[in-house]
């Protein structure tokens, strides 16, 4: 899963240019901690959820892709 979710962080970098990447988590889920163990942080809490950015240095750059395009 964490492989996964790096790819999509990775691929969004490259087509968004390294926006922000945020997920939001009810505050009873227990994968707020495994959203914070691969780099999340914690921007903003809510009554019932909480707001997490991803740490773009944290990313492990063996999950990079490397997208080739060729415009015509």
């Amino acid at each position: 899963m964490k492989n996964a979710l790096w790819a999509v962080v990775s691929l969004s970098n490259f087509i968004y240019n390294f926006k922000p990447v945020c997920v939001s988590v009810l505050k009873s889920n227990p994968a707020i901690n495994w959203y914070e163990k691969i780099g999340f942080e914690k921007v903003s809490t809510f009554e019932k959820h909480v707001v997490m950015q991803f740490m773009n240095n944290t990313i492990d750059t063996k999950y990079n892709f490397c997208l080739n395009i060729t415009l015509p």
